[in-house]
C-alpha cells in the first residue's frame, strides 16, 4: 500500500509523515487490498485547529472518503482513521456477504 501524505498551509515534517503511515497503517489489518492512501493535512486559519481528509483507493471500486476537524493534529488523524477504519469493516462485510449468497437462478431450481 502506498501512503501519500500533503501539507496545505503547513509543512510536511518527518514526525508528521511516520505520524500519518502509522495510524494508516493499521487500516490494513481490516481491509488487505488496499492500492493507495492520501492524506491531506490542512491547518484551519487564526482558530488553529486542523482538518485532516483520508482517501482510501481500493484495488477494485470507488474510493473511500473521510474527513475530521480537531483542536490537535494527532485528534484529527485519530478521528479521520477511526471514520475510515468503520468504512473499510463495512465494505468488506459487503463484499463477504455478496460471496455467500446464491446464485439467484441456483434457488429456482431447487
Amino acid at each position: 500500500m502506498k501512503i501519500t501524505v500533503t501539507g496545505r498551509h503547513l509543512p510536511v515534517t518527518d514526525e508528521l509523515r511516520e505520524l500519518a503511515e502509522c495510524k494508516v497503517g493499521r487500516l490494513e489489518r481490516h481491509f488487505e487490498r488496499l492500492a493507495r492512501v492520501e492524506v491531506v493535512v490542512d491547518e484551519e486559519g487564526k482558530a488553529g485547529s486542523y482538518s485532516v481528509e483520508m482517501i482510501a483507493h481500493p484495488s477494485r471500486g470507488t474510493p473511500l472518503v473521510s474527513r475530521s476537524s480537531e483542536a490537535s493534529l494527532s485528534a484529527a488523524l485519530e478521528a479521520a482513521t477511526g471514520k475510515m477504519d468503520r468504512q473499510l469493516v463495512r465494505l468488506k462485510d459487503r463484499k463477504t456477504e455478496r460471496r455467500r449468497r446464491k446464485p439467484a437462478a441456483a434457488e429456482e431450481t431447487v
